[in-house]
């Protein structure tokens, strides 16, 4: 544009003699001058008269040079100008529309009124949530049997493990290979030391917006949604085979729930090669401020769904700090070891510039 404008101007003074020549002035003075004599007295006024026409046309021709260059200046800048304007304008235009997930991690645990905390659990840095999602964990490991918290401890190692040594660990099969490669970790234990020993497990990954849950025996797995906890997982319990008993008609409701044995685990990882388990075949689409919890028995047996509800409608770290303050508070004499971690899904708007 620059070189366009520059170009016009040395156009127009190239020129623009001759478009002087054309001029009235001009003219008016060379038939004046073919009509004087020698005889006229007036001569030397009128030579006079010639040289101020002279020094005019130079005058006029400097001045619309001028004018011209100042003219391709002003207009050069002028669509500069719009044209950082636009650019400015469509950038703030593609930072509205760029959206960031990430998620807030809380956790809780705390021994109970147990002798020993067979309870382990375990998640992945936050920050690593763009490249590789984040994995939480929890093994609840089996009381009444001796090597409990050392099962837990090797489930939980193996998933910590596994997923670091992943660069980008595809969520659903992850889960349930890594859940194999546990098994095979506590049986070897077992065989190792000659002490029996098992423990649940309840294990999420959220990738982007989704999530895929994966559970053996009775730790639980929950969803705050809209103000509603939906427990997203089966337990793996004689007492879940009753009350599928009583909905058939089987046995009675009554039986069902008070039934000695119910909570007896009819699976959980140390009992051998698993084929029962509880996993999401399509992922879960999360909304911004969900929150998945996952927790050992020693939380659920301790509270009611309206005080999980209550806790949970707040940040993970505070829901945390309060799940952990009220089941203490209420001092039961046998209460289990708990143990919970809450992930709170964000989305937020994040402006950014591109160069």
């Amino acid at each position: 544009m620059k070189l366009l404008g520059f170009l016009s101007t040395a156009f127009l003074c190239a020129n623009i003699g001759s478009i002087v020549e054309a001029m009235p002035v001009a003219d008016e003075f060379k038939e004046r001058s073919l009509q004087m004599t020698s005889e006229q007295t007036v001569s030397e006024p009128i030579a006079e008269r010639a040289g101020d026409a002279f020094f005019s046309e130079q005058h006029i021709i400097a001045i619309l040079c001028l004018a011209v260059v100042l003219l391709s200046i002003a207009v050069v800048f002028l669509v500069n100008e719009r044209r950082r304007s636009l650019n400015q304008s469509s950038r703030v235009e593609k930072s509205a529309t760029k959206t960031v997930n990430h998620v807030v991690v809380g956790s809780f645990q705390n021994v109970g009124k147990r002798k020993e905390q067979q309870d382990s659990f375990f998640f992945s840095e936050p920050a690593d949530f763009d490249t590789k999602g984040i994995l939480a964990t929890v093994a609840d490991g089996m009381g009444g049997l001796q090597g409990g918290a050392i099962m837990s401890r090797i489930i939980v190692e193996t998933f910590r493990e596994r997923f670091n040594q992943t660069s980008k660990p595809k969520p659903k099969s992850f889960l349930l290979e890594t859940a194999r490669a546990a098994e095979t970790g506590v049986e070897n234990q077992i065989v190792r030391s000659g002490v029996n020993g098992g423990s649940t497990l309840v294990a999420v990954m959220i990738r982007d917006d989704e999530l895929y849950f994966f559970s053996i025996g009775d730790s639980r797995i929950y969803l705050m949604h809209d103000d509603r906890l939906i427990q997203l997982n089966e337990e793996h319990t004689y007492g879940s085979q009753l009350l599928k008993k009583a909905a058939r008609g089987e046995i009675s409701q009554s039986k069902a729930l008070n039934d000695p044995e119910r909570h007896a685990l009819t699976a959980y990882i140390g009992m051998g090669s698993f084929n029962i388990f509880d996993r999401n075949e399509q992922p879960i689409k999360l909304s911004p401020n969900d929150k998945v919890m996952l927790c050992s028995d020693g939380v659920f047996n301790a509270l009611d769904n309206v005080s999980l509800i209550k806790a949970l409608n707040e940040d993970a770290i505070s829901a945390a700090r309060r799940l952990e303050k009220e089941i203490s508070a209420r001092d039961i004499s046998d209460q289990d070891n708990f143990t919970g971690v809450i992930l709170e899904f964000r989305a937020e708007s994040e402006q950014f510039r591109r160069r």
